[in-house]
Order: C-alpha cells, then sequence, then structure tokens
C-alpha cells in the first residue's frame, strides 16, 4: 500500500514536472516567434476618437505582456465603419499573430443583420477582449408619437445614421430585425439635416 501512494505521489510529481516543462518551452516558442517582430494594430476607424485612443493605448502598454516584446504599430483602417478593417483581417492579413484588430462594438452584429459588404464571419475570429463597455440606449425626441417599443412597431419612426458600420446604422436595424419596430434610416447628408432638425 505504501509502494501504491508512493508511486502515486511520484507519478503526480512526474506529471507536474512534465507540464511545467512544458509550459516554459510553449512561452519560450511564443518569445523566439514575436522576438524582432512587428504586430500591426489595426484601427477600424478615423483618427481621435475613442476606439483609435484606446488601440493606440493598447499598442503602448500590451508589448510588455507579449512573451519576445514584439513592437506593436498602430495603422488605421477607415472604412464603413470598421466592415474594411474587418474584411481585411479576415482574408488578407497574416493569420499568424502579426495583425490584430480594434473593432467597434458594431461588427458581431453588421454581420448579423447581414449589412452589404460584410465578408468575414466574426465566429472566426479569436477574442482578446475589451477595452471598455458602454450601454447601448435608444431614445426618441418629446414631441414624437413614440414613447415604446410598441409604439415604434406600429408606426414609422425616422432615425439618422452616419454609415453602415456605425452603431446609428446597426442598432435600428437589430430594433428591427428583431423586435419588429418600424425604424427608417437615412445616411450620411441627409441624416445630418434629420438630425439638425
Amino acid at each position: 500500500m505504501g509502494f501504491v501512494r508512493n508511486a502515486s505521489s511520484l507519478l503526480a510529481i512526474l506529471a507536474t514536472a512534465i507540464a511545467l516543462a512544458a509550459g516554459h518551452a510553449h512561452a519560450d516558442a511564443v518569445a523566439d516567434f514575436y522576438r524582432g517582430k512587428t504586430i500591426n494594430v489595426y484601427i477600424g476607424v478615423n483618427v481621435g476618437g475613442g476606439y483609435d485612443l484606446e488601440a493606440r493605448l493598447l499598442a503602448r502598454f500590451m508589448r510588455a505582456h507579449i512573451p519576445g516584446n514584439p513592437v506593436l504599430v498602430p495603422q488605421n483602417m477607415i472604412g464603413a465603419g470598421g466592415i474594411k478593417m474587418a474584411n481585411f483581417l479576415y482574408s488578407i492579413a497574416p493569420q499568424d499573430g502579426t495583425a490584430i484588430g480594434m473593432f467597434p462594438q458594431t461588427l458581431v452584429a453588421v454581420q448579423a443583420v447581414g449589412t452589404e459588404g460584410a465578408q468575414y464571419d466574426a465566429n472566426r475570429f479569436s477574442w482578446i477582449g475589451s477595452m471598455s463597455r458602454s450601454p447601448l440606449t435608444f431614445a426618441t425626441w418629446h414631441t414624437t408619437r413614440a414613447k415604446t417599443i410598441e409604439d415604434a412597431r406600429r408606426r414609422e419612426l425616422t432615425v439618422a445614421s452616419s454609415n453602415k458600420g456605425a452603431i446609428t446604422y446597426t442598432f435600428p436595424r437589430m430594433l428591427n430585425e428583431f423586435l419588429g419596430t418600424r425604424l427608417t434610416k437615412h445616411l450620411a447628408e441627409r441624416a445630418r439635416s434629420i438630425i439638425a432638425e
């Protein structure tokens, strides 16, 4: 019985040692891969906004947390509210960990509602995490006849949108598709005049 207990303990110690050695070997392989390399951090929106700032902060400080300490270079790839960048990462960029993207929060929803131009499968991306969380709200002006979601299901309501990848486009489209509202979206120049009215 003592032999079995000692053998079990020996096996547990041996298994732990192998796991630690494998983990160390894996960390060394990752460090070897990234040492001297550049990771391009693609930002799917214009310079100066919240996503741009967050991506640049990430690029500045994440280097210390990646084995091999690669250089992270932020690059803006604007177009269609991040759709252009997502398409690039999905089909053109290297798939080896040297290209990452700062996605607007809408890109999964853009695909879910079938927005034209989205040529990626969001399920195939490896999500690292989120820099921040922001709640989404939808409000109407007090003079409209839509005070509830049920009102928005019964009557058409006009909303303004900046582009097809933006939350101002995707959120109303999701409400229409999933909750049956009747929100009519107006893009770009037309949207600016509606917002100002």
